[in-house]
């Protein structure tokens, strides 16, 4: 049974942060892994010449790799990663009939990768491109793959068409004819995206409406999912060398409806530290900064820009702020919490790849200990060590 699905990009550092998830927190954690498109390659600016040395000739930048190549090589670090564990996987970020160089389809491509490597993939079926008969194709393929394991994934603007419920209805009854589901026992996504600035007594009700839509067709499992954190961290915290909380409204709104929903459970869903349109290109002058996540909030702590001096070194300051701080879980929490630590004595820095690894694997930890609390308070039902 879920208890938390953390939205993740197919990047490497969330795949370091599943590497390390601890089991008591791997047991209570099914991920949707995101796979992005290939980063563009820049080329590097050439350095202005210095009077009198040897010209040497700029070095052509290396072609990207084929598509193929590319997701491929996605899988095997995925597989690497997460082992056999049971995840969700989604192309969210390519076209509906976007297709390899072989004229495969990238979904049905890269379940093949994942098949082949003996993973345990459960596809995710996007109600926005459903209407695309070559992505409806590949969707069905990918259900071959693996058994028919599948979940819904409804966007904000799919809520907006359930005040239309027989369309509604006409158009779920094809999704479910056509890849054999059956509503009992296929989770629901509601993926409500980036939520900054949507108050949350605007959120209740087109959520709980939504569930009730959803109760009354025989769903039994929702995801609710949703980000607060914003694309750039001086959104956040407005001061260089600063701290500041940022309210998770994905989770207040969470303990809201769980004791109130009656017939459905409500699982908790969040995209773990980034935002859901958050730029994967690495900036060099970016900020300095940890993502700690704490109950009902991120406690952040904000350097500044890391071409300014000291550099990487400012790491350890902000470091030494978390492990100093009443909201440290110590280091035995998570690894990325025995990083932060060893971080504040100085011994790494870590670059901007390994700072989402540490923050991402102590948000894991902690919001399962945060979703098995509140359950268990709430409801007296453990959810802690269930698996899907």
């Amino acid at each position: 049974m879920l208890a938390y699905v953390p939205i993740l990009r197919a990047r490497d550092g969330e795949f370091e942060a599943l590497r390390h998830m601890r089991d008591r927190v791997a047991r209570s954690v099914m991920p949707l892994l995101e796979v992005q498109k290939q980063p563009s390659i820049k080329p590097a600016k050439p350095k202005p010449p210095v009077p009198g040395a040897k010209i040497r000739k700029q070095r052509a930048p290396k072609p990207p790799k084929s598509l193929q190549d590319y997701l491929s090589e996605v899988a095997a670090k995925l597989a690497d990663a997460h082992g056999d564990r049971p995840f969700f996987v989604d192309m969210y970020a390519f076209g509906p009939a976007d297709r390899v160089e072989s004229g495969e389809h990238v979904y049905t491509y890269f379940c093949g990768e994942l098949q082949s490597r003996g993973m345990n993939f459960h596809a995710v079926v996007g109600i926005d491109r459903w209407s695309d008969a070559e992505y409806r194709a590949a969707v069905g393929r990918a259900l071959t793959m693996n058994g028919g394991k599948a979940l819904l994934r409804l966007e904000a603007e799919d809520l907006e068409d359930m005040a239309d419920p027989t369309m509604f209805d006409d158009m779920l009854g094809d999704v479910m004819d056509e890849c054999g589901l059956v509503a009992q026992s296929v989770p629901v996504l509601i993926d409500l995206g980036d939520i900054r600035g949507r108050p949350l007594m605007d959120l209740l009700p087109d959520v709980s409406a939504a569930l009730e839509f959803l109760r009354t067709r025989g769903f039994v499992q929702v995801v609710i999912a949703g980000s607060s954190m914003p694309t750039s961290i001086n959104e956040a915290v407005k001061k260089q060398n600063s701290a500041g909380f940022l309210r998770r409204v994905e989770m207040i709104l969470w303990k809201a409806l769980l004791p109130s929903t009656p017939g459905v459970r409500v699982v908790f869903g969040d995209y773990g530290v980034r935002n859901p349109r958050s730029n994967d290109n690495i900036a060099p002058d970016a900020n300095g900064k940890i993502r700690y996540t704490i109950a009902n909030e991120f406690f952040i702590v904000r350097g500044h820009s890391m071409a300014v001096y000291p550099n990487g070194e400012q790491m350890w300051r902000l470091a030494d702020h978390i492990v100093a701080s009443p909201h440290y879980a110590k280091e035995d929490f998570s690894w990325g919490d025995a990083m932060i630590k060893v971080c504040s004595e100085h011994m790494i820095k870590g670059n901007s790849t390994q700072w989402i690894s540490y923050d991402t694997s102590h948000h894991m930890a902690a919001v399962v200990a945060e979703v098995f609390e509140y359950s268990r308070a709430t409801t007296g039902i453990s959810l802690l060590n269930r698996a899907y």
